[in-house]
């Protein structure tokens, strides 16, 4: 008897150890957005809204919503304002 198409989809989705480890490693890399958003924002010309949106996929309420985040853990945040008006947040790291 053979095994039905449900059964085996159902086996084959169910990840291995080694991809279980994988996704652990990659959440303990500097690839998560909150780290994204903390470098861009520390180069020398800082970072605008737009660049983080683009960078992250995240809308803009949720990006200021994390440098809120990184200001109460100690990241000193400055603003300043481009020559076309555009906000360009700085931070230097702690």
């Amino acid at each position: 008897m053979s095994k039905s198409t449900s059964e085996t989809t159902a086996a084959e989705a169910k990840p291995t150890k080694s991809q279980k480890t994988a996704k652990t490693v990659a959440k303990s890399s500097s690839t998560r957005k909150p780290d994204i958003i903390l470098n861009m924002m520390s180069r020398a010309k800082g970072a605008a809204i737009e660049q983080l949106q683009e960078a992250t996929g995240w809308q803009p309420h949720s990006i200021r919503a994390v440098i809120s985040i990184l200001r109460k853990k100690g990241v000193a945040i400055s603003r300043s304002q481009a020559k076309d008006g555009t906000t360009l947040y700085h931070a230097k790291k702690a």
